[in-house]
């Protein structure tokens, strides 16, 4: 599998075009948004790639871009080590004649920390003390690009200090204490959120032996066609009306797992929403880029058909989860009004008639929010 993630760190002499020193990648870190690391094996991988390219390694205008975004090579790999961290460094050599070397010289001289290198390589991970290492196994070039994945401070950055990582031991504590919705950048997420709740709902509809739920729609599901809100809606509405305290203790703690995972899955909606938003951004600065060459055009064009498809999904998860969640305040509404246990008002704000028609009750009850409309629940359950 092809990975892209970068670490650099360099100066520049503008009448040769040669950057010295350059940090092509550094061990003991993580590739933000990949959910990989770097350690002294990928450095020496990564080095043993280089030194058999004659020519250096070719250095590009941006990942996926065509022949007429080389802009020079890198040579002289060496590793730089010290007691906090090793890199992985080289010579940047521009091309003079390349239309964009005056303008990569006045960057690195006056904003290096937007931008940095990033590598380009394929090679199967290794996973070592349950973390994932890159591994090289064929380097395609190291290119120039506005948001280096593991290069925070762009091309002149600092070595890596004593706070980030500088072992397995340390990589391994680091990824048990991620926030996992920190670097969200899977859709899919939010759905493994949604699954975790079966490993609390299958046992006890198992014991309950629930075979069907009638929905608010009149709609009656099937055991085998139960999705998380079909399980929880089982259990939530199917209260017997002589239940034990053992029974309405469990069904009360399921309720308070569910309703954490489901505060999970929007928390993880809400990330997803941010990162399309960045994707966004990014799109606009690829298609500004565009204009330089016809290649880079069609890679635009491309990534761009890619960031479309990743919004739409963004977009359908979100409407998906959001209906389930709006069906689930309906049926949360209905209960508090077969159990007596919401004040219900008109327009008018006086009490409902004992003749209101059931769908004025339920109107009534969904002016309450889903907090205060749980809280009459429990409180009835508890009662």
């Amino acid at each position: 599998m092809l990975k892209l993630f970068s670490i650099a760190n360099g100066k520049v002499d503008a009448s040769t075009g040669v950057i010295s020193g350059v940090s092509v990648i550094t061990s003991g870190v993580e590739a933000i948004g990949h959910g990989i690391y770097t350690d002294p094996t990928t450095l020496a991988q990564v080095k043993a790639c280089a030194d058999s390219m004659a020519g250096g390694v070719q250095v590009k205008m941006d990942h996926w871009s065509g022949f007429g975004a080389i802009v020079g090579v890198l040579k002289n790999f060496t590793v730089d080590s010290n007691d906090k961290s090793a890199q992985l460094r080289a010579d940047l050599h521009l091309l003079k004649s390349h239309p964009a070397f005056d303008q990569i010289c006045e960057m690195c001289a006056t904003m290096p920390e937007s931008f940095g290198l990033s590598i380009s390589f394929s090679g199967k991970s290794e996973t070592v003390d349950e973390m994932e290492f890159a591994r090289c196994a064929e380097l395609y070039s190291v290119d120039l690009v506005d948001r280096p994945a593991a290069n925070p401070n762009g091309l002149f950055s600092a070595q890596v200090d004593s706070r980030k990582l500088s072992n397995s031991e340390n990589a391994n504590q680091k990824f048990m204490t991620l926030n996992p919705l920190k670097y969200f950048a899977d859709i899919s997420q939010a759905n493994q959120l949604l699954e975790a709740i079966d490993g609390v709902a299958d046992p006890l509809l198992a014991k309950s032996k629930i075979s069907q739920v009638k929905l608010a729609t009149g709609e009656i599901v099937a055991a085998d066609k139960f999705n998380a809100l079909h399980k929880f809606l089982a259990l939530t509405t199917l209260i017997p009306a002589q239940a034990d305290q053992k029974q309405l203790n469990e069904l009360v703690a399921t309720n308070a797992k569910v309703a954490a995972e489901f505060n999970a899955a929007t928390s993880a909606l809400a990330v997803a929403e941010a990162t399309v938003g960045g994707l966004q951004q990014d799109k606009a600065t690829l298609e500004l880029r565009a204009s330089t060459a016809e290649a880079t055009v069609k890679a635009l064009t491309h990534e761009k058909a890619t960031l479309d498809l990743q919004i739409k999904a963004a977009l359908s998860e979100f409407s998906r989860v959001n209906g389930e969640v709006t069906a689930q305040k309906t049926e949360l509404a209905q209960k508090c009004i077969n159990y007596g246990c919401v004040d219900l008002k008109g327009a008018d704000g006086k009490p409902l008639a004992a003749t209101a028609s059931e769908a004025d009750k339920l109107d009534a009850a969904l002016k309450f929010s889903y907090a205060d409309l749980s809280k009459f629940s429990d409180g009835a359950v508890n009662i």
